[in-house]
């Protein structure tokens, strides 16, 4: 169970087994992977903004999820929720 900020910036990946978020600290502009089996649980009241989910390798770029919402609880147990909104790309020429 992470429990605190999160000040790692990259990609997170579940590949077995559960892991488990109290806050939403999961980087805004990064990617979650979720393999077949695993489970996200997102135990804490709101939404955690990403950049991209992957759910079994289907690739996911707008929407909300959660056990309550798109992906259900073959996916996600917990009361909060992943919205997938695709960062920005600034291209500086």
């Amino acid at each position: 169970m992470l429990k605190s900020d999160n000040t790692y910036k990259g990609n997170t990946r579940i590949q077995e087994g559960v892991l488990g978020v109290s806050s939403p600290c999961l980087y805004r502009n990064a990617d979650v992977y979720v393999s077949t089996g695993a489970k996200f649980d997102l135990n804490f009241t709101g939404t955690n903004r990403i950049s991209c989910l992957y759910l079994g390798g289907q690739r996911y770029t707008a929407g909300v999820f959660g056990r309550d919402a798109e992906g259900g609880p073959t996916w996600f147990s917990g009361s909060g929720f992943l919205k997938v909104e695709p960062g920005t790309t600034f291209i500086i020429r």
